[in-house]
C-alpha cells in the first residue's frame, strides 16, 4: 500500500477505498488543497448519510436516487472507485422504480467505510 491509497481493512489484498493519485495530480500535490477537498467531501456526505438512511427507510426513491447520483460524481472526483460503483449501481436500480435492499445496504456500507477512511486520512494530514 502506498500513500495514495486508503484502505480501511487490514487485508492487503483489499482494493483501496480511495485512490489519491489523480487528486494529487489535480492539486499538484498541494497537501492543503488536498485536505480541503477531502474535508469538504467528508463533511458533505457525513451529513447526507443520515438523510439517505431516512429516505431509504421512508421509501423515498427519488431522493435516494438523486443523492446516489451526486455521490457517484463526487466519489469519482476523489478517486473513491468502490463508492462510485456502488452509487451508480444503486442509482440504476432506483431508476427501475424499486429499492434493491442488498444494493442499498452495500452502498451504505461502502459510504460509511469511505467516510471512516477519509476521517483517518484527514486527521493524519498536516
Amino acid at each position: 500500500m502506498n500513500d495514495n491509497q486508503l484502505i480501511i481493512k487490514d487485508q492487503e489484498q483489499s482494493p483501496p477505498l480511495i485512490e489519491l493519485t489523480e487528486l494529487n495530480l489535480i492539486t499538484s500535490n498541494n497537501q492543503e488543497q488536498l485536505k480541503d477537498l477531502l474535508t469538504s467531501f467528508y463533511k458533505d456526505y457525513s451529513q447526507k448519510l443520515q438523510d439517505i438512511k431516512l429516505a431509504l427507510q421512508d421509501n423515498q426513491l427519488i431522493t435516494v436516487q438523486r443523492e446516489a447520483h451526486k455521490i457517484a460524481g463526487s466519489a469519482q472526483m476523489i478517486g473513491a472507485k468502490s463508492l462510485q460503483s456502488a452509487s451508480l449501481t444503486l442509482n440504476y436500480s432506483l431508476k427501475e422504480g424499486h429499492i434493491d435492499v442488498s444494493k442499498s445496504e452495500y452502498f451504505l456500507d461502502i459510504l460509511e467505510q469511505t467516510l471512516k477512511a477519509l476521517d483517518k486520512q484527514i486527521s493524519s494530514m498536516h
